[in-house]
Parts: structure tokens; C-alpha cells; sequence
């Protein structure tokens, strides 16, 4: 792919996402743990579903 790869971006859309949901839920020591669970089950999911969605609005565009 060209300079508009969209995977680049994983790494740091799946980092930001896990650090946003443990902020957001994150209010105790219990919820605190649990927020952390969560992300870490989910910030892959999340960063797949964005890049994609980036890839498939490049190539609706005929950027990539």
C-alpha cells in the first residue's frame, strides 16, 4: 500500500482507546481493575474495526 496505509495506526488507535476506557471507568480500585480487564480484551477489537473502516473509505475515495 502507499503512504496512506491505515495499519500503521493500530498500534496507537488500540493504546488510546484502552487508555480513554480506563479513564472513563476507572473510578475505584475495583472498577479500576475491571476497566483495565476490559480494555485489554477490547483495544484490538476496537483498532481493527477503525483501521478497516479507515482502508474502506480510502478505497471508496481511490486514495490506496
Amino acid at each position: 500500500m502507499n503512504a496512506l496505509d491505515p495499519a500503521i495506526y493500530h498500534g496507537p488507535i488500540a493504546t488510546r482507546f484502552a487508555r480513554l476506557l480506563e479513564k472513563d471507568v476507572g473510578s475505584g480500585p475495583i472498577s479500576s481493575i475491571l476497566a483495565w480487564i476490559a480494555a485489554k480484551i477490547t483495544e484490538g477489537k476496537v483498532a481493527d474495526f477503525v483501521v478497516k473502516a479507515m482502508h474502506e473509505a480510502l478505497q471508496r475515495w481511490k486514495l490506496a
